[in-house]
């Protein structure tokens, strides 16, 4: 039972159940584009990469929808109208499976092709930093162990049996129940719901599954990265003589900011990959020319100075970054082969020069 309720004189509009066929709802046309649309209907943030994916090695099937998380895991998601029928979950573990040996390259490759499908064309590198941006960090690799989840109107004992089932050998696969209410002629209201994991219990479920394997993925290189970020912040602060209040640290300890007057603006410290450090300004307000206009003015103000102070031939000025968002950054990149003191040194050295040629003139044309 779906109820709506009339503010002004308090007057109860009730509306019961139905189901998805009854209003002609299609599986593809309608329940997979609304997916897509608003991954936050399965009840999570969700990147979508890609949809209708059959390129898998040797085998014409074809997966519904292929997304990333926050947590920059693989999603393989199954789709179904009314019945989820006996076999779903088998058919979702398959696509795990054949999912699992995906590398970032592959999954940009794929991600590139969909948009162009869909009339949008961006470069690799604009796509990684994408995905970076949505995870909050560095897409350095793809887990073997993509996710899943199932999505229907009804689940069967059978599905919900052998999930609950698999969920206990660590394959983390969820499923999400829709329900349909048919308000008016014009609309409909879908309520979803995650109903394995129970929400109540979600996090110490997750919690409990997870431990020993998380246990494991506390790796070397991520505590040498905090490790380094963190000397470098404090550095910032004492050699450069920025006030701590300026400063921003990722929480994922992938960046580190130096904010400017201008909306937008700051100046970054960028970790890449294993060993590389990217020192640069970026410019990063949404949809604006001026981000572009911005780095252009300075290429053409300062561009020659800068190559001859920073005497690095990886200075780059990018007026075009990040596809369709318009942002634009000037940075070089620094890679000794290890997170050290020298990459310190460097990027401190780097990073004085950029900031004492360029913090007045962009503070003082916003």
């Amino acid at each position: 039972m779906f109820l709506t309720v009339n503010k002004y004189n308090g007057g109860l509009n009730v509306y019961e159940e139905t189901n998805f066929k009854s209003l002609n709802i299609l599986e593809r046309n309608d329940i997979e584009r609304w997916v897509i649309e608003q991954p936050e209907i399965l009840g999570e943030k969700l990147y979508i990469l890609t949809n209708e994916y059959d390129k898998f090695n040797k085998t014409s099937e074809r997966l519904d929808v292929l997304a990333l998380d926050e947590q920059g895991e693989l999603v393989i998601i199954e789709l179904k109208r009314d019945d989820s029928g006996k076999s779903v979950e088998l058919q979702a573990v398959k696509y795990a499976a054949y999912c699992s040996t995906l590398t970032v390259d592959e999954i940009i490759g794929i991600h590139k092709d969909y948009l162009q499908k869909n009339g949008f064309h961006l470069s690799e590198e604009e796509i990684k930093d994408k995905l970076d941006e949505f995870i909050g960090g560095e897409l350095e690799s793809i887990s073997d162990r993509p996710r899943i989840i199932i999505a229907s109107r009804e689940f069967r004992p059978e599905v919900t049996a052998t999930v609950l089932w698999l969920r206990k050998f660590g394959i983390e696969i969820s499923c999400v129940k829709f329900t349909v209410y048919n308000l008016n002629e014009k609309e409909i209201a879908i309520n979803s719901s995650v109903i394995i994991p129970l929400v109540e219990t979600e996090e110490y479920t997750i919690r409990a599954e997870r431990k020993e394997v998380n246990e494991k993925e506390i790796s070397e290189k991520i505590q040498i990265k905090h490790k380094f970020l963190d000397s470098l912040n404090k550095r910032i602060i004492e050699e450069m003589g920025i006030d701590n209040s300026l400063l921003k640290m990722n929480q994922n300890y992938h960046y580190i900011q130096i904010k400017a007057d201008v909306p937008g603006g700051h100046f970054e410290f960028c970790l890449r990959g294993k060993s590389a450090l990217e020192v640069g300004l970026h410019f990063e307000r949404q949809n604006d020319d001026r981000n572009k206009e911005r780095v252009e003015y300075i290429e053409s103000k300062f561009g020659a100075i800068l190559e001859e102070e920073l005497n690095d031939v990886s200075l780059t000025f990018q007026s075009n970054w990040n596809g369709n968002k318009k942002m634009a950054r000037i940075y070089i990149k620094g890679d000794l082969g290890e997170l050290n003191k020298a990459l310190e040194d460097w990027a401190i050295e780097k990073m004085s020069i950029l900031y004492k040629r360029l913090k007045d003139e962009v503070d003082g044309r916003q």
